[in-house]
């Protein structure tokens, strides 16, 4: 059995400074159960991967959101600004399949976003937005994905072990934690090779752990 991780470790990990420039930000939802005196409420739940440059990965955090949407919620855009993020090449996943109102719109413009592709796995490969892209950036986008996606998987299957939540707290330090251990995988193993021609794309990093 794992042990649990500090939950100040916790804190410290989500709030962490970022990255200036990202490649690729891919965002994923899942829908947690959390316990209530009435029943069982459904928490959404966001979070998200950054591909660097050089083609180092990380964990960008998790998000409570208010309610379930194929948007990206605008705190999760306004943390990552907090954060440092200034931009982010290329949005992808299940959770951005449109951004509705000012505040979203306005966030998306200050990361210099270049595209929202709002679709993953399979589908992602034959995607008009990534035909015109250069092959080396292209590669760099399906492969965050995919590790999007087993990060997901995992996760996923973690939470469907566990009974409902105590509350949203425990909901989320459960989640953080997994991504944690996600995180600290990725970077104990050696980033991919860097396709030719991203080193000048390269800007300097916020903060490395």
């Amino acid at each position: 059995m794992r042990a649990p991780c500090n939950i100040e470790t916790l804190r410290r990990w989500l709030t962490r400074p970022l990255c200036v420039r990202y490649v690729a930000g891919v965002f994923r939802s899942i829908m947690i159960n959390v316990g209530k005196l009435d029943g069982i409420s459904p928490l959404p739940v966001q979070w998200g991967l950054g591909y660097l440059p050089d083609g180092e990965r990380e964990v960008l955090g998790a998000w409570s959101t208010p309610h379930p949407s194929s948007t990206l919620a605008p705190q999760v855009l306004e943390d990552l600004q907090l954060r440092g993020v200034l931009r982010i090449r290329t949005l992808t996943g299940n959770c951005v399949a449109g951004f509705a109102g000012d505040a979203s719109s306005e966030l998306l413009s200050f990361i210099r976003c270049g595209q929202v592709v709002p679709m993953e796995a399979l589908a992602l490969a034959d995607a008009t937005e990534l035909r015109g892209l250069p092959g080396s950036i292209a590669d760099l986008i399906l492969a965050a994905d995919r590790l999007a996606d087993d990060v997901q998987t995992r996760l996923v299957a973690a939470v469907s072990r566990r009974r409902p939540f105590a509350d949203h707290a425990a909901a989320m330090n459960f989640v953080a934690a997994e991504l944690y251990r996600a995180d600290r995988q990725l970077w104990a193993r050696p980033a991919p090779m860097t396709p030719p021609g991203l080193y000048g794309h390269c800007a300097g990093p916020g903060a490395y752990h």
